[in-house]
């Protein structure tokens, strides 16, 4: 599921369209009923609908004899019609390496992956490259209606060697934002 994900938020940003946001139906009635309930979602981009994503209903994989999580997604050509052919430019590779850190939080099952990950990106200024959703973990132990979600970020500094009291900084800003915005903790 996370590479039909990761699949259609390459496509949207390869024509250079905004943000795409994953949203779950409010009822079942709302999807393709070869869905698999919960494991669905619109895909909407500046908050209209433009296709879905989700894994295939397990009734429907066992009927077909497909012996592994199949996920798949639909998604509107209009938006691609419309959008402007991106410029391509030429960013040199950096002499300075990379500093990667995970982060592992506690978070809301409803709350969208997609919102804390913009959150993080927001915090990260300029010397956060990448920040991205490596792992969905969830138990009965992390309380009610709550999962832990893995966030791998990579900083890098293009003009010099990041120290690591600036990354430490830059996390400590990012989960301070993240507490104050929803509550969330590192787990």
């Amino acid at each position: 599921m996370f590479f039909a994900k990761a699949a259609v938020q390459a496509l949207f940003s390869a024509f250079g369209l905004s943000a795409t946001h994953f949203q779950q139906p409010e009822n079942r009635g709302e999807i393709p009923h070869f869905l698999h309930r919960g494991q669905a979602s619109w895909v909407q981009s500046n908050g209209d609908a433009v296709g879905y994503l989700g894994s295939l209903h397990p009734g429907l994989l066992d009927e077909h004899k497909v012996r592994v999580p199949t996920a798949i997604f639909e998604l509107s050509f209009r938006p691609f019609l419309q959008a402007k052919p991106l410029f391509q430019h030429y960013r040199p590779f950096s002499r300075f390496p990379a500093v990667r850190r995970d982060l592992a939080l506690v978070m809301p099952m409803k709350l969208a992956t997609s919102d804390v990950v913009d959150e993080i990106k927001r915090c990260g200024d300029k010397i956060l490259q990448s920040a991205e959703v490596f792992d969905n973990y969830t138990d009965p132990s992390l309380g009610k209606g709550l999962r832990s979600v893995a966030i791998r970020m990579s900083f890098q500094d293009p003009d010099g060697t990041l120290q690591d009291q600036v990354v430490q900084e830059k996390i400590a800003h990012i989960l301070d934002s993240l507490k104050k915005k929803w509550g969330l903790t590192p787990r």
